[in-house]
């Protein structure tokens, strides 16, 4: 991509945009913020018109500001997120040769298929059945598939959008040996990642991406190293000041977790004080999913007991235990109703009689107000900024006075500005003596405000890490480099 400019709403989302990827290179692509990521996504997949600049592929000429009215060539692509571009319902098989733009068999030889995936399958290491549905397929297993499924398409290029929050390590790792796999064998790769720690382990240059421009391209990993701590300087420093002013509260509360996994090894317990986070970190995607259908409680296959001074409680429906949900501020807030309606939602037990009532949240409303500015509490949740979004549950659930709090992946897809408030906003329920339990896949930034870590490994065994003992844990973990 070449001095590209592309415009969302006759503004530019993209500005004077300069790109090169080369063939069998890693390239990294780090979002200061979000700002752009969505629209260069689409511009790659669909190559829309832009309005200056030059597109290539494979050396050619694909798009142009000079030939905006001209065809498509779509470039031959994938891009890998989160969320499953498979069929479901169907087979690993299917998804990978029937349901190609290319296939042209009359008839579906499925053995000679199977044949020829499991020989991919054994070069790779992997074993997956080639006949399952999609819908059984871990996190992993699932974007494995959708890397065969690109290469046999013939895709020379493969995008990955943020996988690190959906991943664990350890998967990480195995997902960069099929990379490297592939690297040698023509294919180049452009990884999305708003943490360097990630991108660091495989990428040959990482390009920094701020407002819809490229701020910087990092050509080795000290350089880029250097990029990344000076853009998180200020909060860095944040957390530094944190972490020597830190102290724990002295008292021990009962509030204990009971957990039963896959097997009885798989299961853990544990407890935790007033005033502490903890994290829990799922080495297999697949427990961490688990673990989460226990707090919704759609915990059909897993059992845990939550435990409070020996009465079990809900979490999320009874007040001591509270939970806020990943990508809060869409997952949490009701955006037609106004920011007072919002913030007041968990809030009944403390209304009483309407005199008290109207008193309170009078109250209230002046002090957002004092926060937030005037005339906040009239708006509408969805007329927010994604500042005051993340602002505007946190409180809520302050408002709540619950004793524990899961916070499930805080940090997933949260560009630097906003990593920065949602930690703001914990250490504030941490100095108002409410426990948070951070149940995560990537640590993300969660090592900046932990006080103890629980690792949970695919074999059943757990892990516990104390602050004195932060240093030792692996050195791709972001903020790492704080306690050492």
């Amino acid at each position: 991509m070449e001095k590209v400019t592309y415009l969302g709403q006759d503004n530019p989302v993209l500005q004077n945009f300069d790109l090169c990827i080369m063939q069998e290179e890693i390239m990294g692509l780090l979002p200061i913020n979000h700002f752009g990521i969505a629209t260069l996504l689409k511009l790659l997949l669909e190559n829309d018109p832009i309005y200056y600049g030059y597109i290539y592929f494979r050396g050619k000429l694909i798009n142009s500001w000079k030939e905006s009215g001209a065809k498509k060539r779509t470039p031959q692509l994938s891009l890998i997120s989160e969320e499953s571009s498979l069929i479901e319902g169907q087979s690993v098989l299917s998804n990978i040769f029937v349901y190609q733009r290319g296939f042209r068999d009359w008839i579906i030889r499925n053995r000679v298929l199977e044949k020829r995936l499991g020989g991919i399958f054994e070069d790779l290491s992997l074993e997956i059945d080639p006949r399952s549905s999609v819908e059984s397929l871990g996190s992993f297993e699932r974007i494995i598939v959708e890397i065969i499924r690109g290469i046999t398409a013939g895709h020379s290029l493969m995008i990955f959008n943020e996988l690190g929050a959906v991943l664990s390590e350890e998967e990480l790792k195995k997902l960069y040996q099929i990379i490297r796999y592939y690297r040698e064998r023509g294919i180049s790769f452009l990884l999305i990642s708003p943490h360097y720690e990630e991108l660091k382990m495989i990428c040959d240059r990482t390009a920094f991406l701020k407002d819809g421009q490229i701020m910087k391209i990092a050509k080795d990993q000290r350089e880029g190293e250097g990029i990344a701590s000076a853009i998180s300087k200020n909060y860095r420093k944040q957390i530094n000041f944190y972490l020597k002013d830190r102290k724990l509260w002295d008292k021990m509360t009962a509030f204990c977790v009971h957990y039963l996994g896959k097997t009885e090894r798989q299961g853990f317990e544990f407890t935790i004080r007033e005033g502490e986070c903890l994290v829990l970190q799922f080495l297999d995607s697949a427990d961490y999913r688990d673990f989460s259908d226990c707090l919704t409680g759609d915990g059909r296959k897993r059992e845990a007991a939550f435990l409070l001074d020996g009465r079990r409680i809900r979490p999320g429906r009874d007040r001591e235990c509270a939970v806020i949900w990943e990508q809060a501020d869409k997952s949490m807030l009701f955006p037609e109703l106004s920011f007072m309606e919002n913030l007041c939602f968990t809030m009944e037990f403390a209304l009483g009689n309407p005199i008290k009532r109207k008193r309170m949240r009078d109250r209230i409303r002046r002090e957002q107000e004092e926060l937030f500015g005037k005339g906040i509490a009239r708006k509408a949740a969805g007329e927010l900024t994604k500042r005051e979004k993340y602002a505007l549950v946190y409180h809520r659930i302050l408002l709540q006075r619950p004793k524990f709090i899961f916070c499930i992946q805080p940090f997933k897809n949260a560009g630097l500005a906003q990593r920065e408030r949602i930690w703001e906003l914990q250490r504030m329920l941490l100095q108002n003596g409410i426990a948070l339990i951070i149940p995560t896949i990537s640590m993300a930034d969660s090592l900046s405000i932990a006080d103890r870590i629980i690792r949970l490994h695919t074999q059943g065994e757990a892990e516990e890490w104390k602050r004195i003992s932060f240093h030792l844990l692996p050195d791709t973990v972001p903020f790492h480099d704080l306690y050492s």
